[in-house]
């Protein structure tokens, strides 16, 4: 940026913000700030409170970069325990076709954290805000969606925006309940089976002007609601698998308990898998490590010893060296093959 007339721009940084400030003594230079000023916010943003459930989802729609940074810095500040698993919802709404190809412009991105839900209007954005790539690229998020995949490609393809991670619902759901069918289903389909809740998604909505300069409230309420049960489902198949086991008759409890049952396909889960599977083997592991090496053993203990009793020690450090090793032996096949199941 620069200005007629003698002036000076600073970048003053206070607690992490830079605050770009221009000194002059020139009328020109004041009038130019102005226009500058009143260009970069000429975009109206809107906050709504959107209701779904029993939930209220505080929802941004903006075209104006300066908002994006301000909701992702307020995201990270609120989920800055949670940064290194924190789950996205993500959506996309795209333009009707108007070039021969049939190629159709993505209109605007949903983000969903939380119960926060970010709309932005890229169709007409003022700029493209590093906050926003840097967020998406950052490969320890997780952005979830039905198709999401297919929207990472469109938002590279259209604006050259990298989604570093995400993760279809509809396969993660195949996955975890081993059932190809769930891939198939829509997002709708999807939320009515796995949440028990419906997804209104009118024709007229759906098929809509998304590149208008101003969003309907109903285009407001349809595009944050799909990015909030996105992350819902998300959520929802994060959590590990829970099966109802009902007792026979004759037990003693007479009752119905829950079993949580582990995917132990799930990488997520590894952590928590090797965690229990040392606590099985806790006794074993904790004797493990107290026990010197055998041959040490040996060396210490042997000098006063006669050479028969030597012998005799060696060949019993030899069998507790096996059996350790034997064991240490166990436990990794015991775990690789709970890995795999």
């Amino acid at each position: 940026m620069s200005f007629a007339g003698p002036s000076s721009i600073h970048d003053i940084q206070y607690y992490g913000d830079h605050i770009f400030t221009t000194v002059t003594a020139t009328a020109a230079v004041v009038d130019e700030w102005i226009a500058n000023t009143m260009h970069i916010h000429k975009r109206p943003s809107s906050i709504h409170d959107i209701q779904y459930y029993g939930d209220h989802i505080f929802t941004t729609v903006t075209a104006a970069a300066v908002v994006v940074d301000e909701w992702i810095a307020n995201t990270m500040h609120i989920h800055k325990r949670e940064l290194s698993e924190l789950l996205i919802g993500l959506d996309t709404e795209w333009c009707m076709p108007t070039e021969p190809d049939g190629h159709q412009q993505v209109a605007i991105i949903q983000l969903c954290v939380g119960k926060r839900c970010l709309i932005f209007q890229l169709y007409h954005a003022d700029d493209i805000p590093p906050s926003l790539i840097q967020f998406l690229g950052n490969k320890k998020f997780k952005f979830v969606g039905k198709g999401v995949r297919n929207d990472a490609c469109k938002l590279f393809e259209d604006y050259e925006l990298l989604v570093a991670h995400t993760k279809d619902v509809g396969y993660w759901a195949a996955k975890k309940y081993h059932d190809r069918d769930y891939r198939k289903l829509g997002l709708k389909a999807l939320v009515l089976d796995l949440l028990q809740k419906v997804i209104p998604k009118p024709r007229e909505i759906t098929m809509s002007e998304w590149n208008a300069k101003e969003l309907t409230i109903e285009q407001i309420e349809y595009a944050c609601l799909d990015a909030f049960v996105s992350l819902e489902l998300g959520i929802f198949l994060n959590k590990p698998r829970q099966e109802i086991i009902e007792y026979p008759e004759n037990t003693p409890s007479k009752k119905i308990i829950h079993h949580t049952l582990e995917s132990y396909r799930a990488t997520d889960d590894c952590e928590q898998l090797d965690e229990e599977l040392r606590q099985s083997f806790g006794e074993f592991k904790e004797d493990v490590r107290r026990m010197k090496p055998a041959r040490q053993l040996v060396s210490q203990t042997s000098r006063k010893k006669s050479p028969e009793t030597k012998k005799r020690m060696s060949r019993k450090a030899d069998s507790r060296q096996e059996l350790v090793d034997e064991m240490n032996a166990c436990f990794s096949r015991a775990l690789e093959s709970l890995k795999k199941m």
